[in-house]
Protein backbone atom coordinates (compact mmCIF):
# COMPACT_ATOMS: atom_id res chain seq x y z
CA UNK A 1 0.00 0.00 0.00
CA UNK A 2 2.77 2.39 0.91
CA UNK A 3 4.59 1.61 -2.33
CA UNK A 4 1.43 2.36 -4.32
CA UNK A 5 1.21 5.81 -2.70
CA UNK A 6 4.85 6.54 -3.56
CA UNK A 7 4.28 5.50 -7.19
CA UNK A 8 1.12 7.58 -7.36
CA UNK A 9 2.86 10.62 -5.87
CA UNK A 10 5.84 10.20 -8.25
CA UNK A 11 3.56 9.99 -11.28
CA UNK A 12 1.61 13.03 -10.07
CA UNK A 13 4.77 15.11 -9.57
CA UNK A 14 6.11 14.09 -12.99
CA UNK A 15 2.77 14.98 -14.64
CA UNK A 16 2.70 18.36 -12.86
CA UNK A 17 6.26 19.19 -13.95
CA UNK A 18 5.50 18.18 -17.53
CA UNK A 19 2.30 20.27 -17.53
CA UNK A 20 4.16 23.34 -16.25
CA UNK A 21 6.88 22.93 -18.87
CA UNK A 22 4.39 22.53 -21.71
CA UNK A 23 1.92 25.19 -20.58
CA UNK A 24 4.31 27.73 -19.08
CA UNK A 25 3.46 31.25 -20.13
CA UNK A 26 5.88 33.24 -22.21
CA UNK A 27 7.04 36.77 -21.58
CA UNK A 28 8.21 39.41 -24.05
CA UNK A 29 11.99 39.64 -23.99
CA UNK A 30 14.40 42.14 -25.54
CA UNK A 31 18.01 41.14 -26.15
CA UNK A 32 20.43 43.91 -27.08
CA UNK A 33 23.46 42.97 -29.13
CA UNK A 34 26.69 44.45 -30.41
CA UNK A 35 28.52 42.37 -33.01
CA UNK A 36 30.86 45.21 -33.98
CA UNK A 37 34.39 44.26 -34.89
CA UNK A 38 37.21 44.12 -37.38
CA UNK A 39 36.41 41.70 -40.17
CA UNK A 40 39.30 40.38 -42.29
CA UNK A 41 39.52 40.98 -46.01
CA UNK A 42 41.39 38.64 -48.32
CA UNK A 43 42.10 37.68 -51.90
CA UNK A 44 38.81 36.20 -53.10
CA UNK A 45 36.29 37.76 -55.47
CA UNK A 46 32.62 37.91 -54.42
CA UNK A 47 29.59 39.38 -56.20
CA UNK A 48 31.59 41.98 -58.13
CA UNK A 49 33.77 42.85 -55.14
CA UNK A 50 37.50 42.23 -54.95
CA UNK A 51 39.75 41.45 -51.98
CA UNK A 52 37.07 39.67 -49.96
CA UNK A 53 37.89 37.68 -46.88
CA UNK A 54 36.46 34.56 -45.28
CA UNK A 55 32.97 34.31 -43.87
CA UNK A 56 32.81 35.16 -40.16
CA UNK A 57 29.82 33.37 -38.62
CA UNK A 58 28.08 34.22 -35.36
CA UNK A 59 25.95 31.17 -34.62
CA UNK A 60 22.68 31.33 -32.70
CA UNK A 61 22.62 35.14 -32.68
CA UNK A 62 18.84 35.28 -32.09
CA UNK A 63 16.02 32.79 -31.52
CA UNK A 64 13.56 32.23 -34.35
CA UNK A 65 10.50 34.44 -34.05
CA UNK A 66 12.65 37.49 -33.30
CA UNK A 67 11.82 40.99 -34.44
CA UNK A 68 15.36 42.32 -35.04
CA UNK A 69 16.20 46.00 -35.44
CA UNK A 70 19.81 46.76 -36.30
CA UNK A 71 22.11 49.61 -37.24
CA UNK A 72 25.52 49.58 -38.86
CA UNK A 73 28.34 52.02 -39.55
CA UNK A 74 31.31 51.43 -41.82
CA UNK A 75 33.64 54.32 -42.56
CA UNK A 76 36.38 52.87 -44.76
CA UNK A 77 36.38 54.10 -48.37
CA UNK A 78 36.14 51.40 -51.02
CA UNK A 79 35.19 48.76 -48.47
CA UNK A 80 32.01 46.78 -47.99
CA UNK A 81 30.70 44.22 -45.53
CA UNK A 82 28.10 41.73 -46.73
CA UNK A 83 25.77 40.57 -43.95
CA UNK A 84 23.58 37.47 -44.15
CA UNK A 85 20.99 36.54 -41.53
CA UNK A 86 20.05 32.88 -41.89
CA UNK A 87 17.76 30.49 -40.04
CA UNK A 88 15.67 27.42 -40.86
CA UNK A 89 13.52 28.50 -43.82
CA UNK A 90 14.69 32.10 -43.39
CA UNK A 91 17.19 34.31 -45.26
CA UNK A 92 17.98 38.03 -45.27
CA UNK A 93 20.87 40.02 -46.82
CA UNK A 94 22.29 43.50 -46.34
CA UNK A 95 25.45 45.23 -47.52
CA UNK A 96 27.12 48.25 -45.90
CA UNK A 97 28.41 49.84 -49.12
CA UNK A 98 30.90 51.99 -47.26
CA UNK A 99 31.61 54.48 -46.24
CA UNK A 100 28.19 54.80 -44.81
CA UNK A 101 25.69 53.81 -42.22
CA UNK A 102 22.22 52.44 -42.19
CA UNK A 103 19.66 50.45 -40.35
CA UNK A 104 17.31 47.62 -41.01
CA UNK A 105 14.61 45.47 -39.57
CA UNK A 106 13.70 41.85 -40.03
CA UNK A 107 11.26 39.41 -38.59
CA UNK A 108 12.06 35.73 -38.62
CA UNK A 109 9.41 33.06 -38.52
CA UNK A 110 8.63 31.49 -35.17
CA UNK A 111 9.74 27.94 -34.55
CA UNK A 112 12.57 25.89 -33.22
CA UNK A 113 16.08 26.99 -34.03
CA UNK A 114 17.91 30.27 -34.26
CA UNK A 115 19.12 32.98 -36.62
CA UNK A 116 22.85 33.10 -37.37
CA UNK A 117 24.80 36.04 -38.81
CA UNK A 118 27.50 35.77 -41.47
CA UNK A 119 29.83 38.69 -42.26
CA UNK A 120 32.10 38.88 -45.34
CA UNK A 121 34.35 41.93 -45.61
CA UNK A 122 35.81 43.25 -48.86
CA UNK A 123 38.20 46.17 -49.11
CA UNK A 124 41.65 47.54 -49.78
CA UNK A 125 43.01 47.12 -46.25
CA UNK A 126 43.62 43.98 -44.19
CA UNK A 127 40.41 44.47 -42.19
CA UNK A 128 37.17 46.44 -42.35
CA UNK A 129 35.93 48.02 -39.13
CA UNK A 130 32.18 47.55 -38.79
CA UNK A 131 29.81 48.78 -36.13
CA UNK A 132 26.79 46.46 -35.98
CA UNK A 133 24.34 46.73 -33.08
CA UNK A 134 20.67 46.66 -32.20
CA UNK A 135 18.07 44.60 -30.37
CA UNK A 136 16.00 41.48 -30.87
CA UNK A 137 12.49 41.22 -29.42
CA UNK A 138 10.95 37.78 -28.92
CA UNK A 139 8.83 35.72 -26.55
CA UNK A 140 10.69 33.51 -24.09
CA UNK A 141 9.19 30.90 -21.76
CA UNK A 142 9.11 31.84 -18.10
CA UNK A 143 11.09 28.75 -17.19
Amino acid sequence: MRRAYLVLISVGVAAAVLAVLLLAPVIPTVKTFNFSGQFPTGTTYFNGQERCGPNVTISDAFPLGSDVKYSYAQNESGADVNIWMIGPGFFSFDSTGGPGSGHGELRSEAGLGSVSLIFKACGPGPVVDLGFWGNASYFAPVL
